[in-house]
Formats: structure tokens, sequence, C-alpha cells
């Protein structure tokens, strides 16, 4: 016999990420020597990139005129034009001249240069105290820049903004699949959403040939859902999902 299970993660997330659904059955399911698929799925894009939750990486650190400053980035999705917002934002409420730091991309190269535009003291390290340049923009080095006159600061690296290429959906007593890739073809992956639409557009999963798992145990009193990254962490989601599953 087939059973269809339509999950809605409203009011059913386990925290503050909203990643993770957990149902509980009115009766155990029989799941013995059965298989089980996503044939449908509906997530929003809006998965944050600049988050103190997930990466610790909303703050932007910098003295100027001997005066430290922290521009503080509200959790969301941005791109390199939202985050020159965000600080053109910042200097001006702060009396700081508007272009004194602009990010400028290579798209050649994938690579952000630093502007810096100045005729007093500035300084900014690419540490642990921002996340943001060293670990996603590409200035990798843990240097500290100063200058007096303007200088650009080229990344070191390719930067990686938005890391993210596909969701994976896991359920709790799926056992693995053979046609998966080989990284999580055991695990309890049971289908891999790609993203192919703008930020905040709605992803519609139906695929033509579901992938298969087999499942793991005799029977289940509750089912877990979580939604992971491409590399299978943990994300952060800021609006209900839905989903439905087959077992048969």
């Amino acid at each position: 016999m087939t059973t269809n299970i339509l999950i809605n993660s409203l009011n059913n997330t386990t925290d503050e990420y909203k990643n993770q659904v957990k149902i509980n059955l009115s009766e155990p399911l029989e799941i013995l020597n059965k298989k089980v698929r996503l044939i449908e799925c509906n997530i929003w894009y809006e998965t944050p990139n600049v988050s103190s939750l997930l990466y610790n990486n909303n703050t932007i650190n910098f003295t100027y005129n001997a005066v430290n400053y922290s521009c503080v980035l509200l959790e969301g999705l941005y791109s390199l034009t939202d985050i020159n917002e965000s600080l053109v934002d910042f200097f001006i409420n702060n009396g700081l001249p508007q272009n004194l730091m602009v990010l400028e991309g290579d798209e050649a190269t994938s690579k952000i240069t630093l502007q810096i535009k100045t005729g007093l003291n500035f300084s900014i390290t690419f540490s642990t105290n921002n996340i943001l340049f060293k670990e996603f923009l590409g200035f990798y080095s843990n240097a500290s820049f100063n200058t007096n006159v303007n200088k650009n600061i080229d990344g070191s690296h390719v930067a990686s903004l938005n890391r993210l290429t596909n969701y994976l959906i896991s359920c709790s007593f799926a056992g693995g699949s053979s046609t998966y890739n080989n990284s999580v073809k055991s695990s309890s992956i049971i289908a891999q959403v790609a993203i192919n639409k703008s930020v905040g557009a709605l992803l519609s999963y139906q695929p033509f040939y579901p992938m298969e798992c087999t499942t793991i145990g005799n029977s289940v009193s509750e089912i877990f859902i979580e939604i992971l990254d491409q590399d299978s962490k943990r994300i952060k989601l800021l609006s209900p999902f839905t989903l439905r599953l087959e077992i048969y």
C-alpha cells in the first residue's frame, strides 16, 4: 500500500533556524521493506548569507580618524550591492564620508577589491573580527591595512558571498539511494533541490523521476525532516516550507 504524507513546517519547526520539522503520527507507520521518495517540495529561496547566528559575519569593524566603528548588518541574503548600500547608510548616519569604503567586484576573476577613499587615517584588519571580509569576500590574510590616502586592497581569493547552490532534504527513516552521488548515497538524503531562481523566489520541486530511498526500521511514530545546504550543513530558513513524501 502506498502512503502519501503532506508536511508543512508552519508551527512545526524545532527552533529558530526553521529548517527542521518534526511530525508526530497519530498511528505508527509501517516502513519495513519499503521505499520513500520526495514527490513535491516548495521552499522559499531566502536563506541568509549574512547572519550572526549562522556565520558570525554580520559586523564590519574598522577605525577612522582614531575612532573605532562597527557596522552591524541585519540578517539577510545580501549581494555586493546590498552590502555597499548598507555601508553608505552607516556612513551617513555616523557623519562619515559616504564613499569611505566601496566594494568592487571583478566578474572575470570573481575577486573583490576594497576601495578606501580617505584623507584621514583609516585602518582595517581582515581577521576573526571581520569574518564577512575574511571568509566570504576573499580577503583571507590576517593583515592589517593602514592608510591616510586613497587605497585599493585586492582580495586574495575568489569571493563566495553566496555559497548556497542546492538544498538537500533529509528524512529520519531514509537509508540511502543507489541513484544519488557517492558522498551521500548511504545517508538520509532523499532529494536535492537546485537553486535555479532569483533571491526571494519560490522553488517548486516536482521531479519527473524522484529519487528512491530504502527505509530503516519496522515502523515510525514520528517523522523528522531537515533541509541542509549542498555540503549537508545546517542552514536557516525565513519562511515555512512544504513537502510531500510517498512511502510504498
